[in-house]
């Protein structure tokens, strides 16, 4: 257009085949692009400046870049393309690196790294009053109404002292429990 015109300016490419179109939307401020685009080399998409882009290093490969943040803004991420393979997320700095592993094959997370919880987080079990979690320093409770431990070989406690803080506190020995040692109040 000449500068005058209030209405959109369309430039169309025109083949003996498929055509290609691509107008300015003056009302919107936006390009409106009616077929795709295609980069066919590595070369970037630049967003406000050189540390801000888009490109594909190589075939079947998508970098995104930026010194700030990506934000992801979407209340749903999908993660994999429904192939018969594991799909990972890789956290990569330039000293430790971290993965999260989601395992087809299991039906579970695997992580490659410990797991930090910096406050009194839970991680909960069905319930939200079935967890684990550290209420403070050098803690760590287990809560549930009833926790079993198992072990084919055997349960070490390496700790100088073992409570058991009800008044009615019942150990109990042997697969049917016929032998059982209970804690009387205020008598032993």
């Amino acid at each position: 257009g000449d500068g005058s015109s209030t209405d959109d300016t369309t430039l169309t490419f025109n083949s003996s085949g498929n055509d290609g179109v691509i107008t300015w939307d003056q009302s919107a401020d936006e390009f409106v692009f009616s077929d795709s685009i295609m980069m066919s080399t590595a070369e970037p998409l630049y967003f406000r400046g050189a540390s801000t882009y888009i490109f594909s290093p190589d075939t079947d490969d998508l970098t995104v870049s930026a010194t700030g943040e990506i934000n992801l803004d979407t209340d749903k991420i999908n993660l994999g393309e429904q192939a018969a393979s594991d799909v990972e997320l890789n956290f990569n700095t330039s000293g430790s690196d971290g993965q999260i592993t989601w395992n087809r094959g299991g039906d579970y997370f695997a992580f490659s790294d410990d797991i930090f919880m910096s406050g009194v987080e839970k991680i909960v079990f069905r319930h939200t009053d079935e967890g684990i979690y550290s209420p403070g320093t050098d803690q760590l409770k287990i809560h549930g109404a009833n926790v079993e431990i198992e072990s084919g070989t055997g349960v070490v406690i390496d700790s100088p002292l073992l409570t058991l803080e009800d008044d009615a506190a019942s150990l109990r020995f042997g697969a049917d429990a016929d032998v059982t040692l209970t804690h009387v109040a205020d008598t032993g």
